[in-house]
């Protein structure tokens, strides 16, 4: 049962590992994401097409709901081994 323990709490500290790489990979995307909308935004008021610009993040903003999808995912498995702990 011991080897079975340990294991366990190695799987739980990898998860808790990813989780935080996952939460800075969030926190860098949605930071990106403010500095491009900010971009797009005086591309717009200087009267420049930005049609490219807004579909780009789009595409940012697609990426981020990925990855906090796989963030809550990691979370969630983190918890569940705390559980069965």
């Amino acid at each position: 049962m011991f080897g079975g323990e340990v294991m366990l709490g190695w799987r739980r500290a990898m998860r808790i590992e990813q989780l935080g790489q996952a939460e800075r990979h969030v926190r860098a995307a949605r930071r990106h994401i403010a500095r491009q909308q900010a971009m797009v935004a005086k591309l717009a008021l200087a009267g420049h097409d930005t049609t490219e610009a807004r579909a780009s993040l789009q595409r940012l903003a697609e990426l981020l709901a990925a990855q906090i999808t796989a963030r809550d995912r990691i979370r969630a498995e983190a918890d569940e081994l705390k559980r069965d702990r």
